[in-house]
């Protein structure tokens, strides 16, 4: 059974304020390759195992939204947070096994795993010098995420940040 909710809120708090958020969740099932436990040997430097005990993986994301506009002067804001985060989520495993030539060859399997997420947030302002005539603008985004990844069956987490800074004129 595959479901996808999704929940959407809006509001109008005064003239040229508004809010919003929304929740969206999807349902991801493995594919066939991922869940047969035949040996895929079409590369030998790397074979492909399936494992039939995968779960469906499971994405909530969630994204809120604030926009300001004053009419009058036209001056503008916008600011938005998103988050995600996967329950079960579907990735390699990468063994690295010893051959018999004294080289190695990768096996690839594949886990459920939790702990991913990403969040961001974005913000925009921007301001009329001469009511149409010359706006400037200051947005940037800051964003932080966490992967999960396996190797020799062992779970790890790759991190990251993400900051950028824009001024512009118009």
């Amino acid at each position: 059974l595959n479901y996808s909710p999704t929940l959407n809120y809006s509001k109008t708090l005064k003239q040229g304020k508004t809010l919003s958020l929304n929740y969206h969740g999807n349902n991801n099932s493995p594919t066939p390759e991922q869940l047969q436990p035949i040996r895929n040997t079409q590369n030998l430097q790397n074979i492909v195992i399936g494992n039939p005990d995968l779960k469906p993986s499971f994405e909530h994301r969630l994204n809120g939204n604030y926009n300001y506009v004053e009419a009058k002067s036209g001056s503008t804001m916008f600011l938005s947070a998103n988050f995600s985060t996967t329950q079960n989520q579907i990735i390699n495993n990468v063994i690295i096994v010893p051959d018999t030539l004294g080289s190695f060859r990768q096996e690839t399997r594949y886990e459920n795993t939790n702990g991913t997420y990403n969040l961001s947030a974005n913000y925009n302002i921007s301001i009329p010098l001469k009511k149409n005539v010359l706006t400037i603008s200051n947005s940037g985004t800051i964003g932080v995420s966490k992967r999960a990844l396996f190797i020799n069956n062992e779970r790890y987490f790759n991190s990251g940040l993400n900051f950028s800074q824009r001024i512009s004129g118009n």
